[in-house]
């Protein structure tokens, strides 16, 4: 009862209250059945879109009134609406009463007993056979006559209360003084009456109550004319008074007086104009002469601005997700949109046309895009009859379609009406066409592509379709295979505009904290190009709510580069044995000494050893020799960066793990390099083991500096939380191992619990699980959960962590987009960014030139808005046409390409031991996720199948094991085993392209593909015939 109580102190009726209580849990379809129920003629039905408005009608009608609701408990009974039934109950409990007007002490109603004269109230049971024994319920089939004189009855307690008697209703106070209820007049909507608008700030007071016992008919001097609060009003009410709403008293505290007056001040505007001083009631709203209105308007200015100074600290960012979490936990009222997400939605929202909405992380850009989602749909269903509204709300990775899921449902209050697909649910299973739940799916950008690839939907079977971090959609990232689906549907049309997609394709939006300025000549050109491919008619920025933008959006306090020293010249000895070892293994192919390889430890070494590994593997007769020391130069190579950025021990960790994985008995057609690299190593092992043992815990200097700044932090702040980001995932995990066993951490009186966040994959790898991902994020959300998050790049981007106070970026740098996103994480005030990095790094010099882009990147953002739109929409079309004529080339080509080859002499070979595997007519595209299997009857004795003692279940799928090259000097890793769950024969693999080399034996060419879609052939789907 807290929130009828405090409605009570506005000055609003407790009918009123739970009305729009029930108003606020029953949905579009629960409406039109509770509409059928009343039987309401076709004239009033025309007016009515919620059920508030059908509320108001039987009130109006005298179906539903403060002493009987007999008749909506009847009607939520036939509906099965148990729950709102209660809620109605709850309303009526005897004792509870209805709150005095301002001024007046709180009393509880004298209820009279059934044997007491006049029309007393005795509440019952309202489950029970009867309700309250009078006023009797008007029947439903009531004549027009008998309506009209049970209305008079209302007009005679008009009467005896003018004359001092105590009718029906009145309050009971002080030894029989009777107070009235609020006037029951025809209740209007605000926006119908003439002349007059809701203003965001209303200024005005509440009049003094009357005197005890009288009932004034016209104002004296001291008294103003006023209007009435009428239950259509509830839901301005509710939105002016903010976080002092219908649901949470609590913020009485804050001011009394202020909150007493909320809903009086909220509709003052609104009838001041336009009521005659002559009528009045005693409990309507005050009309103030200008003077006196002026100095309200001064006098509340003050006290609004110090409510939000003070609501501002309490529903500070750091919070914003729990309170809107909670919001949507209690059904409550949808938000009300800051005026920077106004204007954020505003410019998409005027003719619902594709537009980039770009703001900072933090600033409630999911929120904005949920409130045009909501707006597009209402429109949408109004205008169309023959289909349900979908959209997708579409992400890059998929642990954050929960969290967005969230943000939905504060305007999907349905929790139906926004769902996440299940990790074992097809698209068209989760979406439904046929039916109107859910209106917005949520899921990866991936099983869309999928779901487009197999034609089990079609682009324009949607209606809105809203991306993720948008700045995605570039060169062969799914965003972008689904928006060259988007363009190659638009340019079928006779006519085609930029950012405008009527009906035949779905309304796009983007959403950024960051654009880029990718990879073309300009700044400029590239935000262009971003708006073709995502059909868009601009980027909306805030641009005139700035400051209020700045005062709900933290940046970290600190964005500092600490520099690490090197290793010491004495603590390098492990990384000596790698170097001996690499050269040695080098020494082995005459090519390396006469083109020399890169520095031992570099990027750059990495980069290059693994073009020329391709290269040997692309062969048509591969030397295996060739292909065996470039992998293992790789490998050791991957070690030594492991090392000079954590420990000996995470370098031999990677070393011992490769050998492992590339051990064979000895065999007569074993490779002599292979066996030549394991004696190397094998030499070297047990002084690796000592140096692994006496290594010190900040050998490494960037691990020295990790622990110091930790130690820092926690000191200051032991409440702390944040992230450390990591390059690799066998980083995040030996950072992890680092921090449970650091000394100067194990230090702090506090304490210190970090957890591994990082992507999905293959069984063979160190990935997690969606169900793992989710328990980490949820530890970390908690107060006793875990304080650090070591996480690879899964974290930079998207993640909405509140609670954030540090981003430590552990030698890791991306782009210039993921140096904006990064400090995004870091939410909380005062929070803090740092970078770490070894002094003079090839890492902080790109650090620095990802900052100077980022400054480019603002100018070309300014150069965009200042052009003016019809030039801006010319480039964006030109930018648009180019993309276009690529995609039609590019079809083209393949298509060619099917026809030249002839599939019977094309051959598929083991990349790495070049063994048959088969032909590629024998290759099939199978199951939804396109995987490639193959149906030759000899592919088996080409394979060593090793089943999983867990199969992996994913949606149509399930991942049962590993397949190996069957030559026994060489195993490489071929693919998986499936089982394809809606398919029959079920069983089958799924091929991973860059194990395979590709020889076309007409041309004499060799090739190995990143990816089937580039294997230079037209692969054949399961269903073909060859």
């Amino acid at each position: 009862m807290a929130a009828s109580n405090n409605c009570d102190e506005v000055g609003i009726s407790l009918l009123k209250t739970t009305l729009y209580k029930i108003y606020k849990e029953l949905n579009e379809t629960d409406f039109k059945e509770l509409r059928y129920l009343c039987k309401i003629p076709k004239k009033a039905e025309e007016n009515m879109t919620t059920s508030l408005d059908l509320f108001n009608y039987l009130e109006e009608e005298g179906k539903i009134s403060e002493n009987n609701v007999g008749y909506l408990d009847g009607l939520l009974k036939r509906m099965g609406k148990s729950v709102l039934r209660d809620i109605l109950c709850e309303a009526k409990k005897p004792g509870l009463g209805k709150t005095p007007p301002p001024g007046f002490p709180q009393r509880t109603p004298t209820l009279r007993s059934s044997g007491s004269s006049g029309d007393g109230n005795q509440p019952t049971d309202l489950k029970g056979p009867q309700y309250f024994t009078s006023p009797s319920p008007p029947p439903i089939n009531q004549s027009k006559t008998e309506r009209q004189m049970h209305r008079a009855k209302s007009a005679s307690e008009v009467a005896a209360l003018s004359s001092g008697q105590s009718p029906t209703g009145l309050y009971n106070i002080d030894g029989g003084q009777t107070l009235p209820k609020f006037n029951q007049s025809t209740p209007r909507r605000l926006d119908q009456q003439a002349n007059q608008s809701i203003r965001p700030n209303i200024f005005a007071d509440v009049s003094t109550p009357p005197t005890r016992g009288s009932v004034p008919t016209t104002p004296s001097s001291g008294q103003r004319p006023t209007r009435s609060i009428s239950l259509l009003d509830m839901p301005i009410i509710e939105g002016k008074l903010g976080n002092m709403s219908l649901k949470d008293p609590s913020p009485s505290s804050v001011n009394d007086d202020l909150q007493t007056d909320s809903a009086q001040r909220v509709l003052e505007d609104g009838a001041s104009s336009s009521r005659s001083s002559s009528q009045c009631s005693v409990w309507e709203l005050p009309v103030y002469s200008p003077q006196e209105t002026q100095e309200k308007k001064t006098e509340m200015k003050a006290a609004d601005q110090s409510i939000e100074e003070l609501m501002l600290s309490i529903n500070n960012l750091t919070e914003q997700k729990e309170v809107r979490d909670a919001r949507a936990a209690s059904g409550s009222e949808r938000p009300t949109l800051r005026a920077y997400q106004t204007e954020l939605a505003e410019r998409p929202l005027r003719k619902f046309e594709n537009h980039i909405i770009c703001a900072p992380t933090g600033s409630g850009k999911t929120l904005t895009a949920a409130f045009i989602c909501y707006q597009y749909m209402r429109r949408f269903q109004r205008a169309v009859d023959e289909k349900h509204f979908k959209a997708l709300f579409i992400v890059h990775m998929r642990h954050l379609t929960w969290q967005q899921r969230n943000n939905f449902l504060l305007y999907f209050p349905n929790k139906q009406a926004v769902r996440v697909i299940g990790e074992q649910q097809t698209f068209k299973d989760a979406l439904k066409f046929d039916e109107e739940m859910p209106a917005v799916l949520m899921l990866t950008a991936q099983i869309f592509v999928n779901a487009l690839k197999s034609k089990s939907i079609k682009i324009n079977d949607l209606d809105m379709l809203i991306f993720d971090e948008c700045h995605h959609t570039d060169q062969k990232h799914p965003f972008n295979e689904i928006m060259k689906t988007y363009l190659k549907e638009k340019y079928k049309q006779p006519r085609h505009q930029v950012g405008v997609s009527d009906r035949a394709l779905p309304f796009i939006i983007g959403l950024s904290a960051s654009l880029g300025v990718g990879h073309e000549l300009t700044a400029l050109g590239h935000l262009q190009t971003l708006c073709g491919n995502m059909d868009s008619k601009g980027v909306v920025r805030v641009l005139e709510n700035v400051e209020e933008l700045k005062r709900h959006v933290n940046s970290p306090d600190e964005d500092t580069i600490k520099q690490a020293l090197p290793r010491d010249a004495h603590d390098r000895e492990f990384g000596n044995l790698l170097e001996v070892i690499m050269l040695e293994i080098e020494g082995q192919l005459p090519e390396i000494v006469e083109h020399p390889l890169p520095s031992h430890g570099t990027q750059l070494y990495e980069t290059e050893v693994k073009r020329r590994l391709i290269e040997a593997e692309s062969q048509r007769s591969a030397n295996r020799t060739d292909i065996i020391v470039y992998m293992y130069l790789y490998e050791y190579n991957r070690a030594m960066i492991l090392y000079d950025d954590l420990r000996v021990k995470d370098g031999l960790r990677h070393l011992e793990e490769f050998h492992v994985s590339r051990y064979v008995q000895d065999h007569p057609d074993q490779v002599p390099v292979e066996e030549h690299c394991r004696r190397l190593f094998n030499s070297q092992l047990p002084r690796m083991k000592e140096l692994e043992k006496d290594e010190g815990q900040h050998s490494n200097h960037k691990l020295g500096e990790l622990a110091h700044v930790l130690h820092q932090i926690f000191s200051d702040k032991p409440e702390s939380k944040g992230i450390i980001l990591a390059t690799m995932k066998v980083a995040a995990t030996a950072l992890v191992e680092f921090l449970r066993s650091s000394d100067l951490l194990k230090s702090l009186p506090c304490r210190i619990e970090p957890l591994r966040l990082v992507g999905q994959g293959s069984l063979e790898d160190d990935c997690l699980t969606e169900a793992q991902q989710k328990e980490v994020l949820n530890s970390f959300r908690r107060d006793d959960g875990c304080n650090i998050l070591v996480a690879t790049d899964i974290a930079q981007e998207g993640l909405d962590m509140p609670a954030c106070s540090f981003v430590i970026r552990y030698n890791f740098v991306s782009n210039e987009i993921g140096t904006v996103q990064s400090k995004g994480r870091a939410r909380a005030s005062g929070s803090q960014c740092f970078l770490i990095v070894e002094r003079n790094s090839q890492n902080e010099k790109r650090e620095y030139e990802n900052r100077s882009k980022v400054v480019r990147m603002e100018k070309a953002m300014e150069e965009l808005e200042a052009m003016v739109e019809e030039d801006r929409l010319l480039k964006i079309q030109e930018k648009q046409d180019a993309r276009i004529k690529a995609i039609i080339k590019a079809e083209e080509q393949e298509k060619l390409q099917g026809r030249m080859h002839d599939l019977e002499k094309i051959y598929i070979h083991c990349k790495e031991c070049s063994a048959y595997i088969c032909k590629a007519s024998e290759l099939r595209r199978k199951g939804t996720a396109g995987h490639v299997t193959c149906i030759s009857p000899d592919f088996g004795s080409k394979i060593t199948e090793i089943r999983s003692s867990i199969p992996q279940r994913y949606r149509d799928t399930e991942t049962t094991g590993f397949i190996k090259c069957a030559t026994y000097t060489c195993k490489k890793n071929l693919g998986t085993m499936q089982k394809f769950l809606l398919l029959d024969p079920p069983l089958g693999y799924a091929l991973k392209a860059d194990n395979f080399k590709i020889v076309f034996s007409r041309e004499g060419t060799a090739k190995v593909p990143k990816q089937w879609k580039k294997a230079g052939f037209v692969m054949l789907q399961d269903e073909d015939e060859f």
